[in-house]
């Protein structure tokens, strides 16, 4: 090379060593004087994510299937920003960054449809809780000040919007029921107009069908500490694709039971929060506690106060299941099986049926808010509790549901319903929604998520009963704010190794195993034969999935 080809690369390499320098000088420094606290990982079930991939089974990284419908070409589909499709790292663990989901839009409009409650106007948000006075009537912006995570996690999906070049928009289309039906029809007739969809927990059912697109063409799991949790990855995938990226996490918020504290007052009966805060909250106690508020008052024969009141006696008996440590379904070697033959599971539904008609100590839902029952089994802590002030004025209490004798690991079994954004299959631009995905959700374990402090989260608590439940409900409900905010997700109480898969959609499998199994224990037919006559059924249900 001439002496002047060498003075030139000798420039160049100079040049980019300066600027390499001056770049690392002016990085910005993290802002350190917020109260909001970041950490590596999310300390929040440390012990359930770490075991739950035992749970879910090995998930892998496989190519999409074919959807049956046909692909159509949008002229304004968004471009990437790099063309090149994540490589696959064999389950190793290096971190490539967030940057290679980085993604052009264009400009474009995301529209997102949620099956969960009518609101008849666009938001700019996924938040179904903030509504009213939280969002402008007007033009569906939310409005600040009211939750300290919302608000920052709104703040995101701006930073979002505009990382991506996209505007985000949501609209809340009616109810859980019919409006999946809808969206189904839509869907297969390529007609959708939405690019993500939150039809409730139906993967199961979805997947069959070809709704949904998966993420294995598009997104790496392993590529992204907030993404190769175990139980980011149990909750984000069914069989052995991944179909969201979820945020949520399994809770014990279906597992509540309410009572009246005017009843325990005036009737001189045992606080539950203080027997559940003793450790002495068991099936016999709470068999005790009902025995003991059924009462005769005149002596005509006829219950004037009952121990405890239901709406379904299904979701009472999937309660005490899963408090006995057996979970209805569950994924045993790659395939979905009933527990119907274990004795937990007849025992758990021995003691539901025994309540109903041997001791007579139930009654309708109907009777506790008339203030004729003492306890409301099968609820859950946030619905039920709003349910009942707004009905009846009852300023209910709350403790989970108790543990049974057949509970060795000592923790309640959940449900684990995957609940997440979906990409249809009629979407026309998979990779950028994706990509999407990936850059909005919080994961449990990202690292970029906020983790509040003790005292913000508090006031956020604050905020939501006394909105939610009732003006002053903080105060009247004072001795359930640990549980609130230190146990519902905790795997200190929810079981780290065992979860119940029925409520993801598997066609007719919750409404056969409600009539056909759960509805007949309020009669006097043997357990082992209502056994008998409803798990061919079951199973045969089941075995379409396997």
């Amino acid at each position: 090379m001439s002496k002047k080809g060498i003075r030139f690369v000798c420039i160049v390499i100079t040049v980019c060593v300066i600027s390499s320098f001056m770049a690392s000088c002016i990085k910005k420094k993290p802002d350190t004087s917020a109260t909001l606290l970041r950490t590596s990982t999310s300390s929040r079930l440390a012990t359930a994510s770490a075991k739950v991939s035992a749970v879910i089974g090995k998930t892998t990284q496989n190519s999409q299937t074919e959807s049956g419908l046909e692909e159509k070409v949008d002229e304004t589909e968004g471009l990437p920003v790099n063309e090149t499709e994540p490589e696959k790292n064999n389950g190793e663990t290096s971190d490539e960054g967030i940057g290679r989901y980085a993604y052009d839009f264009g400009g474009r409009t995301i529209y997102m449809e949620s099956a969960y409650q009518n609101i008849g106007y666009m938001l700019d948000y996924d938040d179904p809780i903030a509504v009213g006075d939280r969002y402008d009537a007007n033009t569906g912006i939310y409005r600040k000040g009211f939750d300290a995570y919302r608000d920052l996690r709104y703040d995101h999906w701006r930073e979002v919007e505009q990382k991506l070049n996209c505007k985000i928009r949501v609209k809340f289309s009616g109810d859980w029921n019919s409006t999946p039906i809808r969206m189904k029809e839509e869907i297969l007739a390529g007609t959708y107009t939405f690019s993500l969809v939150f039809p409730n927990a139906l993967l199961a059912s979805w997947v069959k069908y070809g709704l949904v697109t998966p993420l294995n063409d598009y997104v790496d799991f392993d590529s992204l500490e907030k993404l190769r949790g175990p139980l980011v990855k149990a909750m984000s995938s069914w069989g052995d694709k991944y179909y969201t990226v979820n945020e949520s996490v399994p809770t014990a918020n279906l597992h509540a039971i309410q009572y009246n504290p005017a009843i325990q007052e005036r009737e001189g009966l045992p606080d539950l929060v203080s027997v559940y805060q003793a450790g002495q909250w068991t099936w016999d106690k709470l068999l005790e506690v009902a025995r003991l508020a059924t009462r005769d008052y005149n002596g005509d024969g006829i219950m004037d106060l009952f121990g405890a009141a239901y709406t379904r006696a299904d979701w009472v008996a999937n309660n005490f299941l899963q408090s006995n440590g057996v979970p209805m379904v569950e994924i045993r070697d790659g395939r979905y099986i009933s527990n119907m033959d274990s004795p937990a599971f007849v025992r758990a539904l021995t003691f539901i049926s025994d309540m109903m008609n041997i001791y007579k100590v139930t009654t309708t839902q109907a009777n506790y808010t008339n203030g004729k029952a003492y306890m409301f089994l099968g609820g859950q802590f946030n619905y039920h509790t709003t349910l009942f002030y707004n009905q009846s004025k009852i300023k209910s209490k709350s403790v989970p549901t108790p543990l049974g004798p057949d509970n060795t690991e000592g923790k309640l079994v959940v449900s684990m319903k995957k609940y997440g954004w979906y990409i249809p299959s009629s979407e026309k631009d998979p990779k950028g929604i994706s990509y999407l995905l990936v850059n909005l959700m919080w994961t449990d374990s990202d690292p970029e998520k906020p983790v509040l402090s003790y005292e913000q989260r508090l006031e956020d608590l604050k905020n939501t009963w006394n909105s939610s439940f009732w003006p002053g409900a903080d105060i009247d409900l004072a001795d359930e704010i640990d549980f609130f905010l230190n146990k519902m997700t905790s795997s200190d109480l929810i079981s780290a190794t065992k979860m119940d898969i029925v409520g993801n959609g598997f066609v007719n499998l919750e409404t056969t195993i409600s009539n056909q199994l759960m509805n007949k224990l309020n009669s006097f037919t043997p357990i082992s034969q209502i056994i008998d006559s409803s798990k061919p059924i079951i199973e045969s249900i089941l075995n379409e999935y396997n």
